[in-house]
């Protein structure tokens, strides 16, 4: 009797070992798509809240708004889901010498700093904007602004002060109607995720 593996036993291991690698790999994709879209949502969420604190910290850096800090009047974020501009999303200060219009004036006298245009992550985009009239129903714009205005900070979502919740939807690009994670804040400064 000899000790040892037949050339039989050795291919069905084998065998086994590559079908199992199969099933488990194939499903990787899948995976890295979906943690993607859950690593764009909580920095998304990350980045309203960040805007919340640099309003009520009364952050102002002397190289924002023309070199006039004192224009300043908060901090925002901006999301536009026209072609091109779904796949990222703007951090702006708020800048006005007189009054504020809470929304962001991409030609006007708001403020963007280096680094503050903020790249959503590959494979992923938003799919929806939605301005939530929590009396009267939803309406869907194009564009939409949340903005934090000091010392509270009020938030301002398309510039309106109260009854009002964002929705900002991203989705996996290739599978939207099913892949999807909703961005949801209000005028109270609520963040959640869904």
């Amino acid at each position: 009797m000899e000790k040892g593996f037949s050339l039989i036993e050795l291919l069905v291991v084998v065998a086994v070992i590559v079908i199992l690698s199969t099933l488990v790999f194939s499903d990787y994709s899948k995976g890295g798509k979906k943690m993607a879209l859950e690593r764009a949502a909580q920095r998304l969420s990350q980045d309203i809240r960040k805007t919340q604190e640099m309003a009520m910290s009364a952050y102002q850096p002397s190289d924002i708004c023309n070199g006039t800090p004192g224009n300043l009047k908060g901090f925002g974020i901006h999301f536009d889901e026209s072609s091109g501009n779904e796949k990222k999303y703007i951090i702006f200060a708020e800048c006005n010498d007189t009054e504020p219009n809470y929304d962001y004036d991409g030609d006007g006298p708001d403020d963007v700093k280096e680094g503050w245009s903020v790249d959503i992550e590959k494979g992923i985009k938003i799919s929806d904007i939605e301005k939530d009239d929590l009396s009267n129903g939803s309406t869907y714009p194009t564009t939409l602004s949340v903005v934090s205005i000091p010392p509270d900070p009020t938030i301002y979502i398309a510039s309106s002060s109260s009854g009002y919740e964002a929705i900002i939807t991203l989705c996996i690009e290739d599978s939207c109607a099913t892949n999807y994670k909703k961005i949801k804040v209000n005028n109270a400064g609520r963040i959640k995720v869904e």
